[in-house]
């Protein structure tokens, strides 16, 4: 996943290696955390019952078809 993909309000599930991927929490990027060089690598996620600050090597951002959305 490559940082310039991410933006505030995208879903995620979080990544967890003790639970199968159906069993991951699903989330949506809140904030996003630039480093000194300016590539994010680190997000906030808020999920239905708080909050997370996680690397983005440990989120799948979901794909979402914008047109099937729209009327």
């Amino acid at each position: 996943m490559h940082e310039r993909f991410l933006k505030i309000g995208q879903l995620v599930l979080l990544r967890n290696a003790s639970l199968p991927p159906g069993k991951w929490e699903l989330g949506r990027i809140t904030q996003c955390h630039p480093g000194a060089d300016g590539c994010v690598r680190v997000v906030t996620v808020k999920t239905a019952a708080s909050e997370f600050k996680r690397p983005i090597v440990k989120l799948c951002v979901l794909p979402v078809d914008c047109e099937a959305s729209s009327p």
